[in-house]
């Protein structure tokens, strides 16, 4: 029988993946076009208003992960 009620596990190296190439990325552009984070959105530096986009990025991560756990870890069956 198929549980349609829980949430697909996540792949702990998928997300490390992702957290590392987001970061990676982020410092490339700081060290080889730092041009690009001079200007200003909203009144707030494109710089900050990047790290902020980050931050949320790596919160959401987190939570993603706390909230559905490991696809590497193994599952827990109740018994009936």
């Amino acid at each position: 029988m198929v549980d349609t009620m829980s949430v697909t596990r996540i792949s702990a190296p998928l997300l490390a993946c992702l957290v590392g190439l987001s970061c990676a990325a982020y410092y490339g552009v700081i060290a080889f076009a730092p041009g690009l984070l001079s200007g200003r959105v909203a009144g707030i530096p494109v710089a900050v208003a990047v790290a902020l986009a980050l931050f949320l990025l790596f919160f959401g991560v987190t939570l993603l992960y706390a909230l559905t756990g490991s696809a590497d870890a193994p599952v827990e069956r109740s018994r009936r």
